[in-house]
């Protein structure tokens, strides 16, 4: 029994002194490993890169205001006491220029024509009948002057006395009178005849001013004639006409967006009720800048449309940049204090390089300059990599970005 343990012991002794001696070169080993300086070299990080591209870039600047017509006419009358007799033409009326608008009573303009034709045929009746005094009166000067030529040559042969020639004397001062007078009365019935002229004339420019007519072909914007109304000199218009029919958008803009708009900029203006906007063109650039409120105004010019009316509210985005030029997702710019900066990559190193922006649209910006078309740039820049560092670029397409504005703007 003894023996039995014995052998045993003896048994489990090698046993376990076999398993130490086993393990001591593994532990040597990874201590030996321990020991090595680590050989693992780090590869440089994979960051995302696009090219800077040549893209259409677009601003544009809102602007709100009012229709209004291009150039306005106002058609009135000169004439005074006359009533409307008929109304030819209403709001909304495309009338060409010499249309007759409305009519005016003429009957007593009638009546006052008649009275200057009467009182011109009485004159020219009245010269007629000067005339022929006057003609009397040449004769009787001309025998008084032969009787005082007589009176002379006797007296001067002392036939006749003094008393005989004093008398011829008198007898043709008083023909010679009689002809003055029958001469100027004479010129005043010519002179009644061409005031009766002028009358007539006038009476009748009257009559023809009482055909209220169009001075411009174009749209009747407002009537403010009335039928059987009294017209009056210097009152208000009776219709006001948008010459042409041509309306505009007069708008209002700040003094500092005004200094970027040119004559002949387009504008898309959205009118009430349609959907789809309309192009116009900028025609007018207020040189004025209102003191108080601090605005200018422009005219964009419209096209005739359907639906469009004058004193309608509208709104209008200018289009103030319409070009080709470089430019970069907005998430590819970062800023170092007001500066910004893109992130180049030159044979696979940053280089952080300032530059100048300018428009942006639907989330990409232009770059002025400090980069050039087909530069590879970081896509998002951060605070990954920085200048010098090297990277393993990784090429992508640009794409709008997330945060993408669809309203072009200029970053100053």
């Amino acid at each position: 029994m003894e023996q039995t343990n014995m052998r045993r012991f003896v048994l489990f002794s090698m046993t376990a002194a076999a398993l130490i001696l086993g393990t001591l070169p593994s532990v040597v080993a990874n201590d030996a490993d321990a020991a090595r300086p680590n050989e693992v070299q780090t590869k440089p990080p994979a960051i995302r890169v696009i090219e800077a591209n040549s893209r259409h870039m677009t601003a544009s600047l809102p602007a709100n205001g009012t229709i209004e017509p291009r150039q306005e006419a106002v058609v009135g009358t000169n004439l005074s006491g006359l009533a409307i007799l008929e109304l030819l033409a209403d709001e909304g009326d495309i009338v060409e220029k010499g249309e007759v608008l409305a009519r005016l009573d003429t009957s007593s303009l009638d009546i006052q024509r008649i009275q200057a034709v009467a009182q011109r045929d009485s004159a020219e009746a009245k010269v007629a009948q000067t005339q022929s005094q006057v003609a009397d009166a040449r004769v009787a000067v001309s025998q008084a002057e032969d009787a005082l030529d007589r009176q002379d040559r006797l007296r001067k042969s002392g036939t006749v006395a003094k008393a005989s020639l004093d008398n011829a004397r008198y007898a043709l001062d008083s023909a010679r009178a009689k002809l003055l007078t029958a001469e100027r009365t004479v010129m005043a019935a010519q002179s009644q005849i061409a005031l009766s002229d002028a009358q007539i004339r006038d009476i009748d420019r009257q009559i023809d001013d009482a055909e209220v007519a169009a001075l411009s072909p174009g749209l009747i914007l407002e009537r403010n004639a009335t039928l059987g109304a009294v017209v009056a000199a210097g009152s208000s218009p009776l219709f006001r006409i948008a010459v042409d029919g041509e309306l505009e958008l007069a708008a209002e803009v700040s003094e500092i967006e005004l200094l970027s708009l040119e004559k002949g900029m387009k504008a898309q203006v959205v009118l009430p009720g349609r959907d789809e906007p309309i192009e116009g063109t900028l025609r007018i650039v207020d040189p004025e800048i209102d003191p108080v409120t601090r605005l200018g105004t422009v005219r964009i010019g419209l096209p005739k449309v359907e639906g469009l009316r004058a004193g309608a509210f509208a709104r209008a985005e200018i289009e103030t940049v319409d070009r080709q030029a470089v430019a970069v997702p907005s998430t590819a710019i970062l800023f170092d204090g007001r500066q910004p900066q893109l992130q180049k990559v030159v044979d696979d190193v940053i280089q952080t390089t300032p530059i100048e922006l300018g428009v942006r649209t639907d989330g990409f910006i232009e770059v002025r300059n400090g980069v050039d078309e087909g530069d590879l740039i970081v896509s998002r820049a951060g605070t990954f990599v920085a200048n010098g560092d090297q990277i393993r670029p990784i090429r992508e397409t640009a794409s709008v970005p997330d945060t993408a504005q669809k309203t072009g703007s200029i970053d100053r």
